[in-house]
């Protein structure tokens, strides 16, 4: 489970992937974000502390991960749309990378990364312009369909 401050670490997180597609650690990464997706519990700066955790990151690229945030409000991101939206982002990139196929990860990764942005500023809105996305991605890709 995230929270809406959690949103601007995720998407930090992909605007770093879309970098460096190619960084043999991205996998990993995105997995670690779609686990705290799933989990039933929350703390503060956790994407941030989960991807902290993983061995041989790389600590100058992906210095925000090691400084935890102070939040006085926190607000848990609830809706189940907004959370399966970015589980499948996830998903299609991982099934990207896995593939080696770096050309439609990356691709997708630069289609995607500002939706944490759009759930944000409007949840209903940013879901509803990611599965429109997701969907052309995937007309586009049938091999991605998930």
């Amino acid at each position: 489970m995230i929270a809406l401050n959690d949103l601007y670490d995720l998407y930090y997180t992909f605007v770093l992937i879309r970098a460096d597609i190619h960084y043999g650690l991205n996998y990993r990464i995105l997995d670690e974000i779609e686990q705290v997706i799933i989990d039933e519990c929350y703390s503060d700066n956790v994407i941030r502390t989960r991807l902290a955790a993983i061995n041989s990151i790389d600590s100058k690229k992906w210095n925000f991960v090691f400084h935890n945030n102070v939040y006085v409000y926190t607000e848990l991101l609830k809706d189940k749309n907004s959370l399966s939206v970015i589980a499948e982002m996830c998903r299609v990139i991982k099934k990207a990378i896995e593939a080696k196929d770096f050309e439609r990860a990356s691709e997708f990764v630069d289609a995607f990364h500002y939706i944490p942005l759009l759930i944000v500023k409007n949840k209903k809105a940013g879901v509803k312009t990611a599965k429109k996305r997701l969907n052309k991605f995937k007309k586009k890709w049938r091999a991605f369909n998930t």
